[in-house]
């Protein structure tokens, strides 16, 4: 693979369900490359083949043909290797925000000393410092999320899949999620796979947005995302931010009312 470590490769995957009608294909032929450390989304309407093409990245999916690799190493089930963050809630209600974070570590049985610290300044890059012996109970939505990305991040493996994590939430706190995922991100510069449904989101998190239709599912189109980081959240009313936003609207068949 060049050299290059952490590259995530998709090669003519394609994906078959079974059904009571018979197979039903939902992701046909398709091919995708991340580099190291890079943010990609992807974004395209329900029933795309983009969460799909997701668990099968994670090891959660066969594909039917084609292969999925990480460093020439072909997939062939979970790994640690490879994070996940789901849209609903992960959280363990039973353990504190600090042992919730800290629960993949004792996992690898890294001793204590080793873990507070790593817990603890993750706690602090999503702001949740002084909720640290909270339950999740006494959480809000946001805070919940925010307990996943600090262990998701925490637990430090060289992808990171993300399946519309802000997806149930309301504009204001998805907004502050967005840019503490940033503020994870270029600290720790690892490789994120993004799903979405929200093309303002995508462009704003990503370097590279990734269009798909379907199904089958297909890449219609790949946009290299011109913004410097960090990026501000005044980012999404410039004029050459929305006629990005736009033209992607267009591409996926939208109205861009």
């Amino acid at each position: 693979m060049g050299g290059e470590p952490n590259k995530l490769v998709l090669k003519n995957v394609s994906i078959h369900y079974k059904t009571k009608r018979g197979p039903f294909l939902a992701v046909s032929n398709l091919d995708l490359e991340t580099k190291e450390g890079e943010f990609v989304s992807i974004v395209g309407s329900s029933g795309c083949g983009k969460t799909t093409t997701l668990y099968s990245i994670a090891g959660l999916h066969e594909v039917s043909s084609g292969e999925i690799s990480v460093d020439g190493n072909p997939i062939k089930g979970p790994s640690s290797k490879r994070g996940m963050v789901f849209q609903n809630d992960s959280v363990f209600p039973w353990l504190t925000v600090f042992q919730n974070v800290a629960y993949g570590l004792k996992l690898k049985k890294l001793p204590k000393e080793k873990i507070d610290p790593i817990v603890n300044d993750h706690l602090k890059l999503v702001g949740l410092s002084n909720f640290k012996n909270v339950f999740p109970r006494e959480l809000s939505g946001g805070m919940k999320k925010r307990v996943d990305l600090a262990r998701a991040f925490a637990n430090d493996p060289e992808i990171l899949l993300m399946d519309e994590p802000f997806g149930n939430l309301d504009y204001m706190t998805k907004e502050s999620l967005q840019l503490a995922i940033l503020d994870l991100w270029e600290k720790a510069h690892k490789t994120v796979l993004f799903i979405t449904h929200d093309i303002e989101e995508a462009l704003f998190l990503s370097q590279r947005t990734i269009i798909m239709t379907g199904p089958p599912g297909k890449i219609q189109k790949v946009v290299n995302v011109p913004f410097p980081y960090p990026r501000k959240v005044l980012l999404k009313t410039s004029n050459v931010f929305q006629e990005m936003r736009a033209d992607l609207i267009k591409s996926l068949g939208l109205s861009s009312a």
